[in-house]
């Protein structure tokens, strides 16, 4: 990311480092470039996944295959510009879900939801849910706390996909 981040001389650039250890996984799983990194292939919900929430995406993915809901999980890696394959991909699931450590309103998620409804060109979108953290006071504690407390672990972003799957359904028309 770094030496990307180098290598661009059209503007500014920024790379984020997040609190905490890095997470140790093998060259092939890191990605390279500006796009983003298709990790797993379903036919079900699309989760795209920003920065360090990628492996509380993975356990999402893992708890959801168990209910049978067969997932697309992309490590979104950069959030501007926008993968435009990425977003494409997205936009034919049935449910598109972001995940990030960030704000919730005006961050990735929102940017990403925006992009897919500007894929749509007139006929229905499929619905985003964007999670993330609220834009309010949040008492200090470790990071780990914190995204369980908000459902942006594992368990919480699955729960979060079931819930939004069940109301998708009980939508007349749908």
């Amino acid at each position: 990311m770094v030496r990307t981040a180098l290598s661009i001389t059209s503007g500014p650039s920024a790379v984020r480092y997040p609190k905490g250890p890095a997470r140790q996984v093998p060259a092939d799983d890191v990605g390279s470039g500006l796009t983003g990194r298709l990790v797993q292939r379903g036919d079900g919900v699309c989760i795209l996944a920003v920065g360090k929430m990628l492996e509380a995406a993975e356990e999402a993915v893992r708890l959801l295959d168990h209910q049978g809901v067969a997932s697309t999980l992309w490590d979104v890696r950069v959030v501007k510009p926008l993968d435009e394959a990425m977003v494409a991909d997205a936009a034919t699931h049935p449910l598109v879900v972001t995940v990030e450590d960030g704000l919730r309103v005006g961050g990735a998620g929102s940017a990403i939801a925006d992009a897919v409804v500007g894929l749509s060109s007139g006929r229905p979108a499929a619905p985003v849910l964007v999670l993330g953290v609220p834009d309010a006071y949040y008492p200090q504690a470790p990071p780990s706390h914190i995204h369980a407390d908000l459902g942006l672990d594992g368990p919480g972003i699955a729960a979060s996909v079931i819930r939004a799957l069940e109301a998708a359904e009980s939508v007349p028309g749908r």
